[in-house]
């Protein structure tokens, strides 16, 4: 994100200027040292999970379910603090948390933004060391890592806890599914959707909450961006969920069938659990193994209603229909 659109955050929303200074000084003094414990993995042994899907679709929902409901590792909001030296981040976490078997991530959310030092976080500022580019940049096809690099680290986080991992960074990790499935060979991938009617409203109203207006563009930029970007708030909304889903589906076809799940967000607030099993049984077909914890899942309510004026909602179906 840009420094400018930052500033047009309300300030809740804000990035604090002096945290992020001390964290990138801490960053950079501690890299050497997790580079250095890094060149003595090699790749993950487990599964690395990412779980892909529009925005609003009930990505961060899904995470927080699934770290609850399955013996899993992921970036919390303590690990993501330290992007350039995770392993560091992960130790201190483990060093305070010994055990996972008494984790229980919170349900709630702030526009994908959770609570607590658990709180599964998006990782940002790791993923965008490996994937700088944006999927509308010229060079976004460029190589920009070493391969086997991100295995290395990725390998070292595993090594912690040694158990699977899993993420959810949709901005960089949905434009990216067939380099991580390459560079990982034991990527798994769970792709969420939900009715689009729905990821429009609620990402239409993420622009008010975040901006104080629906100006400001808030999410993923699929390859389409600079031409969505010119066109009034609703059709950009349509056309970046559309081309979002459009490039996932066109990524996904190009792995192994195995490697992936399909989940419709309607379906898994109505049963979770049996969403839990079709990840469950992904994870088995591929030759592994992920252990579940002795957790019920807790009813989730649906988020499926209209929170708009009926002219407003009606701006949402016809921009809609012009991908239809």
């Amino acid at each position: 994100m840009s420094s400018r659109q930052d500033n047009k955050r309300l300030d809740e929303y804000k990035k604090d200027d002096i945290a992020e200074s001390a964290m990138e000084a801490a960053n950079q003094r501690l890299q050497d040292l997790h580079l250095m414990i890094s060149e003595t993995y090699n790749t993950p042994k487990y599964p690395v999970i990412f779980i892909v899907g529009a925005q609003r679709s009930g990505t961060t929902l899904l995470m927080q379910s699934m770290v609850n409901y399955f013996r899993l590792f992921y970036a919390n909001n303590l690990i993501a603090r330290f992007y350039k030296a995770p392993y560091v981040g992960a130790y201190l976490y483990k060093s305070l948390f010994k055990s996972l078997d008494t984790l229980e991530v919170g349900y709630s959310s702030d526009l994908g933004y959770t609570e607590s030092i658990h709180g599964p976080h998006e990782f940002g500022y790791f993923w965008r060391r490996w994937f700088p580019y944006e999927a509308y940049d010229k060079n976004f096809t460029e190589e920009a890592f070493a391969p086997g690099a991100l295995a290395h680290e990725l390998a070292t986080l595993e090594a912690v806890y040694g158990v699977p991992l899993v993420f959810k960074n949709i901005t960089i990790c949905d434009f990216n599914i067939e380099r991580l499935a390459r560079e990982l060979p034991t990527a798994l991938f769970i792709n969420i959707e939900r009715d689009s009617i729905y990821c429009m409203q609620s990402t239409y109203l993420s622009r008010l909450k975040m901006y104080g207006s629906d100006k400001e563009w808030i999410g993923v930029k699929p390859p389409e961006y600079p031409k969505l970007k010119e066109m009034l708030v609703f059709d950009q909304i349509a056309g970046q969920l559309h081309y979002t889903k459009e490039y996932i589906d066109a990524s996904l076809k190009k792995i192994s069938p195995e490697r992936f799940v399909e989940v419709k967000y309607e379906h898994f607030v109505e049963n979770p659990a049996e969403v839990m099993q079709s990840i469950f049984e992904m994870v088995r077909s591929n030759g592994f193994k992920i252990e579940k914890r002795d957790r019920i899942m807790p009813p989730i309510s649906s988020t499926n209603s209209r929170k708009l004026s009926d002219a407003d909602f009606e701006k949402i179906a016809k921009a809609l229909r012009k991908y239809s």
